[in-house]
């Protein structure tokens, strides 16, 4: 459950037969590499840049020295290149002062794909969300609007993560 017992694109290889399984492996990998293009590209699009500069930088992030060195050899490592920008338009909805409903499905698929990656996003998309929020230059009366709605929306997404997400936190906490 480490890497990702629950993650959506990896249990599409339990419908892969045997002997198809190399192929599936690297339309596997070309499949990450294009969903993390495409979910670099929502984000663009959600700050409001236009296709000139979405295209260029989205294959830029997509055929970084990360996602050619980790990602073609362990590609279970891109996953966070595609939830976590996901997680970046939830913060930037949350902050837009539309409800956290992108936020919480975003946070769920993540938590799916693995506690280790869940907390490194979450490490960086908090970080995001206060240089963003102070980066506004709004006071810290909406500090605590944001933070609740950001929270729930979060937390929301855990507990529908929770099924999968729990068994291996608890599995992981109790061993040696």
């Amino acid at each position: 459950g480490y890497y990702g017992f629950g993650d959506p694109l990896m249990l599409l290889s339990a419908l892969v037969p045997q002997r198809l399984v190399s192929g599936f492996y690297q339309v596997y990998i070309l499949l990450e590499l294009w969903l993390s293009g495409l979910s670099f590209g929502m984000f663009g699009r959600e700050k409001g840049y236009g296709d000139r500069w979405i295209l260029p930088c989205a294959l830029i992030y997509v055929f970084s020295g990360f996602a050619l060195w980790a990602g073609l050899c362990h590609p279970e490592f891109l996953t966070s290149m595609i939830y976590f920008p996901l997680m970046l338009v939830g913060i930037e909805r949350v902050l837009a002062g539309r409800r956290p409903v992108f936020l919480a499905v975003s946070t769920a698929v993540y938590a799916l794909t693995g506690y280790y990656w869940l907390f490194m996003g979450t490490l960086f998309t908090c970080l995001y969300a206060l240089v963003r929020f102070f980066e506004e230059k709004r006071g810290l009366k909406a500090l605590s609007g944001f933070f609740l709605r950001a929270a729930g929306g979060y937390a929301l997404g855990l507990m529908c993560a929770a099924p999968l997400f729990l068994p291996n936190v608890m599995g992981f906490l109790q061993s040696n």
